[in-house]
């Protein structure tokens, strides 16, 4: 998977050209008001998937669908298709009318399988492969919920359902098995339940609150037993106003965007402290929505000025991309080679900036090595890009040189290796004994650390 993985963005990188223009996203059209996004690989096609979820149009907002409404939908992106010119989405399937709130987030099961989508107070679950619908999970049954009641999110942990539930005058939070459909947990929570995650041995409930007021709340829990479900509670967190989304990042952190504080707090799983709070440089209604992490230590933020923000762990500003149109979910993939710096972000955008429903996601490969304002500015280029016999290392600035430069196969391997002492404006570099193929250039400056695709053909 990550090998094909590896030589899916080499040859997206090398034969688009939107991808050498400082980090200019791919606009990808799919149903309107997108809202989630995730991925995952299909072994079945070797073919790199992106999930997401639109929530349609009500034109005239009357709870009812009408001539020209839109229902929400299921939609699939082949990063295969996206290399080969095509831009648009796969509609996988279509949900039931008004059955999607805002903003959903959707389950998908350890391997790409399925999705559990919520409708109202039941969920749907379906199969990727086809977009089938293949059976309706109803949980509440012989519970009398308040009739405006309706899971607000859905999680899916090794055959468990992690549930929130909301109504006017009703915040719960539950989980489910999803073979018998026995509610094994469930605790009533503050206002809005908004999202649950569990990282390590801690289940977190993230409750957004009362827009406007500082009521949001962060509650956790230890799982003594996942065998038993043993499950006690540890504290709270009063965390400001709007508490978003969650993000874990590996087992010992957790991001919690906080959408009208404009704040990310980022809090140690281990020592169960809020160790560091960023304040974003948003106001108003056009908060940060939600965080992802590039590596263990980048954070990717969007927000509803159109903007998407990257900071580091240690809550400094790396820079923005303006994208203009308001952004909502984030998915993010970075490639676990050490030896690369690849990395995949998605947005999607449900708003045009005067809040008209917008079609598109936006897709980011390489996200780093072009992030405009920051420490990861392109110092240097490539060219012949296709090449033959040789390279040219050329220098974007007089203030940076190069050190070294290392070139990798497309599997990782690291096939050549070129010091430097003293340089020119260019350097060329003989490649003549390189077979046809795509290959990544590790350049190694004074103050940076660069990968450049290149593509050798004989």
């Amino acid at each position: 998977m990550k090998k094909f993985l590896l030589l899916l963005i080499l040859v997206l990188l090398a034969q688009l050209e939107i991808f050498s223009q400082a980090n200019k996203p791919i606009p990808i059209t799919v149903g309107p008001k997108p809202t989630y996004v995730n991925g995952f690989f299909n072994f079945l096609v070797n073919d790199y998937r992106l999930i997401v979820t639109t929530l349609g149009i009500d034109k005239n907002f009357n709870g009812k669908e009408d001539s020209g409404d839109v229902k929400p939908a299921l939609y699939q992106i082949s990063l295969n298709q996206i290399m080969n010119g095509n831009f648009t989405g796969s509609l996988l399937t279509e949900l039931d009318f008004g059955s999607l709130p805002f903003p959903t987030r959707i389950a998908i099961d350890n391997i790409g399988n399925f999705a559990y989508i919520p409708n109202k107070l039941t969920i749907s679950k379906i199969l990727l492969e086809s977009g089938d619908i293949i059976t309706t999970i109803n949980p509440f049954s012989k519970l009398n919920l308040p009739p405006d009641a309706y899971i607000s999110s859905v999680d899916f942990v090794n055959g468990y359902l992690f549930l929130s539930v909301r109504a006017k005058n009703y915040n719960n939070f539950f989980i489910v098995k999803e073979s018998t459909l026995d509610i094994i947990f469930e605790t009533a929570t503050e206002p809005n339940p908004q999202q649950s995650v569990v990282v390590g041995n801690y289940l977190f409930i993230l409750c957004e609150g009362t827009l406007g007021q500082n009521n949001s709340k962060l509650w956790v829990y230890e799982i003594k037993s996942f065998d038993q479900w043993e499950i006690a509670f540890v504290k709270e967190f009063e965390i400001g106003d709007t508490g978003n989304h969650l993000r874990k990042v590996g087992n010992d952190k957790l991001l919690i965007t906080m959408n009208g504080s404009h704040q990310i707090h980022i809090l140690n799983v281990t020592t169960l402290q809020i160790e560091k709070t960023i304040q974003l440089p948003t106001s108003g209604y056009d908060g940060p929505r939600e965080s992802g992490i590039i590596g263990d230590k980048t954070i990717v933020t969007t927000a509803y000025d159109g903007n998407l923000y990257i900071f580091d762990t240690n809550g400094n500003q790396l820079g923005r991309i303006s994208i203009a149109n308001k952004l909502e979910g984030i998915f993010t993939y970075t490639f676990p080679n050490p030896n690369m710096n690849f990395s995949i972000v998605v947005a999607t955008s449900p708003f045009l900036p005067n809040y008209q429903p917008n079609d598109k996601i936006y897709l980011f490969v390489n996200f780093l090595s072009n992030v405009e304002n920051n420490i990861f500015l392109n110092n240097f280029k490539i060219f012949p890009n296709p090449a033959n016999d040789y390279i040219v290392l050329s220098l974007n600035s007089d203030s940076e040189f190069p050190t070294k430069l290392s070139i990798f196969d497309k599997l990782g391997n690291k096939i050549k290796e070129f010091n430097f002492s003293f340089v020119g404006k260019d350097l060329l570099i003989p490649i003549s004994d390189l077979p046809s193929g795509s290959y990544l250039a590790k350049i190694y400056g004074t103050n940076v650390v660069q990968t450049l695709p290149f593509v050798v053909v004989k």
